[in-house]
């Protein structure tokens, strides 16, 4: 018994036999009774899946997915609320050292005083009505002051004069 041969006993002790073809070639193809073996068990496989006799998850498994969700939010929410804040308090410092105070020296261009209010600027389009509150929802003061005015934000803690209040430094 030749190498080949030998091979080919073993492959039919398997459930394989030889396909026609050349002698002493190895290409396989399952015997009938393998493929009514694997027919059955196929049949078998989506029946059990059709009637539901699956298990489902185990509480271990559920609690351990819960765990998991709980890490993944927890890790989210300490890197995205701080980023918040310092977004809107950007935003604040933009709107208060720079786009009312570019509408306000724009009127005082054409005017050659600064408005009595901020609302004149809205009326005349200027300047948004959502443009007079700060990010945190809080109506901006603004003071005329001479030569100058005075613009601020009570910022995050929503208090007028405590130490996070965001002004305008010289109104220009």
């Amino acid at each position: 018994m030749d190498h080949a041969e030998h091979i080919g006993t073993k492959i039919e002790d398997m459930g394989w036999s030889r396909a026609a073809g050349l002698p002493g070639e190895l290409s396989l193809a399952p015997r009938g009774d393998f493929r009514e073996r694997l027919r059955a068990r196929v049949a078998a496989a989506v029946a059990a899946l059709r009637s539901g006799s699956q298990r489902g998850m185990t509480l271990i498994e559920i609690m351990v997915v819960m765990a998991i969700i709980g890490i993944i939010g927890t890790v989210i929410a300490i890197n995205v609320i701080p980023a918040q804040k310092d977004a809107e308090v950007n935003a604040c410092k933009v709107l208060v050292t720079s786009t009312i105070p570019t509408a306000v020296n724009g009127y005082r261009a054409l005017k050659q005083e600064y408005p009595d209010s901020l609302e004149i600027l809205v009326e005349q389009k200027k300047l948004n009505k959502k443009q007079l509150n700060d990010p945190w929802n809080k109506p901006l003061t603004y003071e005329v002051t001479g030569d100058d005015f005075r613009l601020c934000s009570s910022g995050p803690d929503k208090v007028a004069g405590s130490k996070d209040d965001i002004c305008n430094t010289d109104g220009e």
